[in-house]
């Protein structure tokens, strides 16, 4: 009976469990990464490209945020991001953002097929291997990053520090509520999905 009632304890707080690790991964994972010595190579995450082909607002946090780590000593950026529509893709609304900001157009890399967070680093693999990085620094939104973390991990891709985006706006509920979705289906996972496009990963 004490068996039957533990079982069954463990049954009814696993919901909570599972809820409570979301919540903290995504709202107050800590990276570490000014500890650090700055990599030798930089990859943004895409983001959203309006309807006008320019950046919307979490891009530009992105960007904005990446260009005050890229220096002389910067060997490659790697952009990633393709589209799901006509529009252009997220890597080169990127590459525009950081030429015009005066980065060197020779030192980025660019991914312009993936449609999500899996696919980012599936397909910046050969360019991963191409930029020859002893040191990979990662710039994405806090609330991504535990993501971004367990995605490169399972491709054995290692990263020297992970970098929040610095905000011009404070995360939405939008923002986080998709995150915490996209995080669970993550962690239970979805690989065996990856392939079916109706059930695609974020």
């Amino acid at each position: 009976m004490k068996i039957l009632k533990t079982i069954l304890l463990g049954v009814l707080l696993s919901p909570f469990i599972v809820l409570s690790t979301t919540v903290y991964q995504v709202n107050f994972y800590d990276t570490g990464w000014e500890s650090k010595t700055p990599g030798d190579c930089l990859m943004v995450m895409g983001s959203k490209v309006l309807n006008n082909n320019q950046p919307d607002l979490m891009m530009r946090e992105r960007i904005t945020t990446a260009g005050k780590f890229i220096t002389d000593e910067t060997k490659h950026i790697i952009l990633t991001g393709g589209t799901v529509d006509e529009k252009t893709p997220e890597a080169e609304v990127m590459k525009q953002m950081l030429l015009e900001s005066g980065v060197d157009e020779e030192k980025m890399l660019l991914e312009t097929s993936s449609t999500s967070t899996y696919q980012n680093f599936l397909y910046s693999q050969p360019l991963l291997e191409q930029a020859a990085c002893e040191k990979l620094d990662i710039v994405s939104h806090d609330f991504h990053l535990a993501r971004v973390k367990m995605t490169a991990d399972s491709f054995g891709i290692q990263i020297n520090r992970l970098i929040p985006a610095e905000l011009m706006k404070p995360n939405t509920k939008q923002r986080l509520s998709r995150e915490y979705m996209a995080y669970l289906w993550y962690w239970f996972g979805w690989e065996w999905l990856k392939d079916e496009p109706s059930l695609r990963p974020l």
